[in-house]
C-alpha cells in the first residue's frame, strides 16, 4: 500500500512536470528583451533594409522571435503565418537559385561549344600547314633531285 501511494505521488508530480498549467509557465518565463525589436519596427522602411542586411543569422534568428513575441497579443497565429511566410520565402529562395543554375548550365554550354569550335580550328589549321610543309618538303626533295642530275663542273 505504501508504494503504490509513493507510485501514485511519483506520477502526479511527473505529469505536473511534464505538462505544467498554462499560466504557470508563462510566469515563470523571464520576458525577453523586446528593445532590439521595437527599434526594428518604429524605423521606416529604406532603414530598415539597410539594418536588416547588416544582420547575421543568429541575430536575425532572435530578431525574428522577439517580433513574433510583441506581435502574438494582437494576432495569436502569428507562428502559424511565421511557418508560412519563412516557407514560401524558401520556395522563392530556391526558384531564383534553380534560376541562376540554369543560366550558369547555358553558359557552361556556350563556353563549351566555342571550345568546340576553337579545337576544330586548331586541328583544320594543323592539316592545313602539315600539307602545305609536306608540299613543301617535296619540292625541295624534286629540286634536289634536279641538282644531283645536273653536271658536275669539274674544272676542265
Amino acid at each position: 500500500m505504501k508504494f503504490s501511494r509513493l507510485a501514485l505521488f511519483g506520477l502526479f508530480l511527473a505529469s505536473g512536470l511534464l505538462h505544467p498549467a498554462p499560466g504557470f509557465a508563462q510566469t515563470t518565463e523571464a520576458e525577453p528583451d523586446l528593445a532590439r525589436a521595437r527599434e526594428f519596427l518604429a524605423l521606416d522602411e529604406a532603414r530598415l533594409k539597410t539594418e536588416v542586411e547588416k544582420l547575421n543569422v543568429d541575430e536575425a534568428i532572435e530578431l525574428s522571435t522577439q517580433i513574433r513575441f510583441l506581435a502574438r497579443p494582437q494576432n495569436p497565429q502569428i507562428d502559424r503565418l511565421a511557418v508560412v511566410l519563412q516557407h514560401l520565402e524558401t520556395l522563392r529562395a530556391t526558384d531564383l537559385a534553380q534560376r541562376r543554375l540554369d543560366q550558369l548550365l547555358l553558359v557552361l554550354a556556350c563556353v563549351l561549344a566555342l571550345f568546340a569550335v576553337f579545337l576544330m580550328y586548331v586541328v583544320i589549321d594543323q592539316r592545313r600547314t602539315v600539307r602545305a610543309l609536306q608540299s613543301l618538303l617535296a619540292n625541295d626533295q624534286s629540286a634536289a633531285a634536279e641538282t644531283a642530275r645536273a653536271p658536275i663542273y669539274r674544272g676542265d
